[in-house]
């Protein structure tokens, strides 16, 4: 099997009704700064921002303190002190790390200072906020950020149970095809599962890739969540392993390198 033919490249069937740039998913905010009091203020304001709007969203606020055993999930939207944590400039070093998890977030600078620009240019900085200037800009921000965030999310639509549900791809883990029935696990919440009459050919029948590798007869995998490829399994998010392969590995590996690469040159 030529190795650009194992990308999967859309969702046709499996009660897929058609693709789309926008979808109304639970937006992940991550809020990590050390002073417990603005933390506070800003959650409150983003939360009032996003009822307002009518905005489905979930944030993880942090201190320092809170960073004991911290796992960094792929958050949507970050607002970052540049000094968080222990010593100056940290903050940049969780936007790297976050950078690694999800490539797309957005990310925003909550800062006093305006010294580390370069840096967190670098890293592809939304916005830089001044902490003086929250209540004047981080509602004009939020909003930027979320319109920004929505427009370029490739959302797929299936049908589940009779109903009509829209998936941002990025958080589509796998799918796992049993006998007439797709299974598609997500990464939000704990791993929910969506169930549709259809097989994993109808997943590779379309033009456009949106980054899903067959690694075995019953298996797509999303590479965005590929944590390792080895010859008899593939590691994701959360440690889960699946089987890959062995006849096919060379070329498995091969397709996922390719992709692998090109999301590199269009960063």
């Amino acid at each position: 099997m030529p190795a650009n033919s194992m990308i999967n490249s859309t969702f046709q069937k499996i009660g897929v009704f058609g693709r789309t740039q926008r979808g109304n998913r639970m937006l992940r905010i991550l809020l990590a700064d050390d002073d417990p009091v603005f933390l506070s203020r800003m959650e409150h304001l983003l939360m009032q921002y996003a009822a307002q709007r009518q905005l489905n969203i979930q944030i993880g606020a942090y201190t320092r303190d809170d960073m004991s055993g911290f796992i960094l999930q792929p958050y949507d939207i970050a607002f970052l002190d540049i000094d968080f944590g222990n010593r100056r400039g940290a903050g940049i070093d969780l936007a790297r790390r976050l950078r690694q998890k999800r490539n797309d977030a957005i990310i925003i600078f909550v800062t006093s200072y305006v010294e580390y620009a370069p840096e967190g240019y670098e890293l592809r900085a939304f916005r830089y906020l001044l902490k003086t200037d929250v209540d004047a800009k981080l509602e004009a921000y939020f909003s930027q950020a979320v319109e920004h965030f929505t427009t370029k999310r490739e959302v797929v639509s299936i049908q589940n149970n009779g109903e009509i549900i829209n998936l941002a791809v990025d958080d589509i883990l796998y799918l796992e095809s049993e006998k007439h029935t797709v299974h598609v696990y997500m990464l939000c919440g704990n791993f929910d599962q969506y169930s549709c009459y259809s097989s994993l050919q109808s997943f590779e029948e379309k033009p456009q890739p949106l980054g899903f590798l067959r690694i075995q007869k019953s298996y797509l995998v999303n590479m965005r969540h590929i944590k390792k490829l080895q010859c008899n399994e593939v590691v994701i998010e959360n440690g889960l392993k699946l089987p890959v392969s062995e006849k096919n590995y060379r070329e498995i590996k091969r397709a996922y390198l390719l992709w692998k690469g090109a999301q590199t040159w269009n960063t």
